[in-house]
C-alpha cells in the first residue's frame, strides 16, 4: 500500500507484499481451497476464474501465493535481504506453498495470463 491507500503498480518491496499477504492469509487458504474443490468436482474452468479474480482484485497476495507454491528462490533471497536482522516469515510461507503443491499449475497458468496477457500458456514459464 502506498501512503494514499492504494496499490502501486510496481511490484514494491517483497516485505510490505508479504505483510499484506499474512494480513490476508486466512482468506485466500479460504479462496484456495474453494479452488481446490471445485477441481475436486472437475469443474476446471470455474476453478481458474476464481484464481483470475483473486489475481484481479488482490494481485500482490496471489503473486506471493504464486511464488511461495512454485519455490522461486529468487523471491526467497529478495526477501531475507530485506529483512536481514529481523526474522523473515520464510518458515511460514514455505508451510503455505507446501500445503497448496496441488494447485500449483493452475496458479502458474493464472499468474502468467495475468502477468503477462498470455491465455492457455504453456506450463513452463518459471522453469
Amino acid at each position: 500500500m502506498t501512503e494514499s491507500g492504494t496499490e502501486s503498480d510496481d511490484w514494491g518491496p517483497p516485505r510490505n507484499v508479504v505483510e499484506r499477504f499474512l494480513r490476508n492469509e486466512e482468506s485466500l487458504r479460504r479462496i484456495l481451497d474453494e479452488v481446490h474443490e471445485k477441481q475436486m468436482l472437475g469443474d476446471y474452468e470455474a476453478a481458474r476464474e476464481q484464481l483470475r479474480s483473486l489475481a484481479g482484485e488482490e494481485n500482490k497476495v496471489f503473486q506471493v501465493a504464486v511464488f511461495t507454491v512454485l519455490e522461486i528462490e529468487r523471491f526467497y533471497d529478495d526477501l531475507k535481504e530485506q529483512y536481514k536482522d529481523d526474522s523473515a516469515p520464510i518458515e511460514e510461507l514455505e508451510l503455505f506453498g507446501k500445503r497448496y503443491q496441488y494447485l500449483s499449475s493452475e496458479l502458474e497458468l493464472v499468474f502468467a495470463e495475468s502477468t503477462y496477457s498470455y491465455y492457455n500458456p504453456s506450463l513452463s514459464v518459471f522453469s
